[in-house]
């Protein structure tokens, strides 16, 4: 795959908001839509737009804002987003009533099934010892090619690269794939929990480091 240009117009690589909440719950909607994995869990794309911009942003407005690195330009526009979980990091603390809709909702509907086993697939995959989880990374369709996901993962692993310890992350497609092992990822594991949704598993050891 050939290297990414660096974003042509200033942006500047910063943690998100819990007023970004909307946009950034937009973004994930947008750039999961043609995703195969999300396609195989949520097959309607009306649906799946819909599901995937209402779980980001209830996760970001309980607290996801924390995990999340955004890429904006100097006019406020969010070009990408990595949501990772750091070794000591816990999930977002939701409302009860929510936490009860989410556990019936991937229980009783087809695609919550199929959503809550390939995410039980995934969880049992993560490395016993501590780790970092780069869980999604994304980019606005106007920015794709631009360095915008290159740029965000090397800000991120430089942070991790103070103190290493092993990334862990899924990846959907392999185009994703081969840009994840130029920065280190080795590819462990090829998972299908559900039917056409299979993802790459992918582990960066310890002590990596970065590409310029």
């Amino acid at each position: 795959m050939s290297q990414s240009s660096p974003p042509s117009s200033p942006v500047s690589i910063e943690p998100a908001n819990n007023e970004d909440a909307e946009a950034i719950a937009q973004l994930f909607s947008d750039a999961f839509a043609p995703d195969p994995v999300w396609s195989a869990i949520v097959p309607g794309e009306r649906s799946r737009r819909r599901v995937v911009k209402a779980a980001f942003k209830s996760e970001i407005r309980a607290g996801g804002h924390r995990h999340i690195d955004i890429i904006r330009t100097e006019s406020g526009t969010i070009l990408g987003a990595l949501n990772y979980m750091p070794p000591e990091g816990t999930a977002p603390i939701k409302t009860l009533p929510a936490r009860v809709f989410e556990r019936v909702a991937a229980t009783l509907t087809p695609s919550g099934r199929r959503g809550r086993t390939h995410d039980e697939a995934v969880q049992s995959r993560r490395p016993a010892q501590p780790h970092w989880y780069f869980r999604d990374i994304v980019t606005a369709s106007e920015a794709r090619g631009k360095g915008i996901g290159s740029a965000l993962l090397k800000n991120r692993l430089a942070i991790v690269d103070e103190d290493p310890i092993p990334v862990f992350l899924e990846s959907t497609t392999e185009g994703s794939k081969r840009l994840y092992e130029r920065y280190g990822f080795e590819h462990i594991e090829t998972l299908t929990a559900v039917p056409g949704g299979t993802v790459f598993i992918m582990v960066r050891p310890a002590l990596r480091t970065t590409v310029e």
